[in-house]
């Protein structure tokens, strides 16, 4: 059915007022049957991996009335995490729920998802970009967890980081490609010492490696 821009608005509304976690997310008894079939062919735990992440979403402020003028909109952060389930054959998602949220709602939510996790039958690896404060309430809702940076956020950081350093595209091609191979293959350490030892060609590019170091 053709929905103005109005009736969109509405659907869109209830459907997030509708959405906490407790109606969103799967039953326990979902989350078991899902862990037991990824490991059932010998024994060996499958992954269950928590990955939190947030964006920027436009948002419009609400009127009285369809006539009244609704103003400029602004820019809130949707929090969200997505649990997935990495069995030997295939990646099986398995919890999700993403909302424009605070901090503290994110981190309740997040509480209550991992109440869902047979943690008995799955490791756990609690993935995430670099936002200082989501790391607590990964680690407070699965203790177990082993910590991984997302891959991707800090490629990105490296390339800012090749832009303002290396003036020939050659350097910084051959720059970027090797740290992100070690990166990859967990030489972190190496990364770091190798940007702390590194002569700035710029203020800003000394500014950019501080961050890719944090």
């Amino acid at each position: 059915m053709p929905l103005t821009d109005h009736g969109l608005q509405e659907v869109a509304e209830k459907l997030g007022e509708a959405a906490d976690p407790v109606r969103v997310l799967p039953s326990r008894q979902r989350v078991e049957a899902l862990s037991a079939q990824a490991g059932k062919e010998r024994v060996w735990r499958p992954v269950r991996v928590v990955a939190a992440d947030g964006a920027a979403v436009p948002t419009r402020p609400a009127t009285q009335s369809r006539s009244a003028t609704r103003g400029s909109g602004e820019g809130q952060e949707a929090q969200g995490f997505r649990i997935s389930l990495v069995g030997q054959e295939r990646i099986e998602q398995s919890l999700s729920w993403h909302q424009i949220a605070t901090e503290e709602e994110f981190g309740e939510a997040l509480r209550f998802a991992a109440t869902l996790i047979p943690v008995e039958r799955v490791r756990s690896a609690l993935l995430g970009a670099g936002a200082p404060w989501r790391w607590p309430h990964l680690q407070a809702a699965c203790p177990t967890g082993k910590e991984i940076l997302a891959y991707y956020p800090c490629a990105e950081r490296g390339h800012h980081v090749a832009q303002l350093q290396y003036a020939v595209q050659n350097q910084r091609a051959g720059w970027i490609e090797a740290t992100m191979a070690r990166l990859n293959f967990g030489e972190v350490a190496s990364v770091i010492g190798g940007l702390q030892g590194m002569a700035p060609a710029s203020v800003e590019a000394e500014a950019e490696s501080r961050k890719l170091r944090g």
